[in-house]
């Protein structure tokens, strides 16, 4: 009976360590997806503005888009 004690105390710290690693590995998964996609988000913004500008500033420049 004891030994039985004894496995199925393993058993059940073996199984919240493992259920306590994929939990970790799942956030660490979300973080890295969301940072990407924050980074991804920033970068299209900022391109969109750099073009956005050049755009006008050129084709202001020469009489096209009266924005600035």
């Amino acid at each position: 009976m004891r030994e039985n004690d004894k496995i199925r105390d393993v058993v059940i710290i073996v199984v919240v360590l493992v259920i306590v690693v994929v939990v970790k590995a799942f956030v660490v998964v979300v973080v890295v997806v969301l940072v990407v996609v924050v980074v991804v988000v920033i970068v299209v913004v900022v391109v969109v503005i750099v073009v956005v500008v050049v755009l006008v500033v050129v084709i202001g420049g020469e009489g096209g888009l009266p924005l600035v």
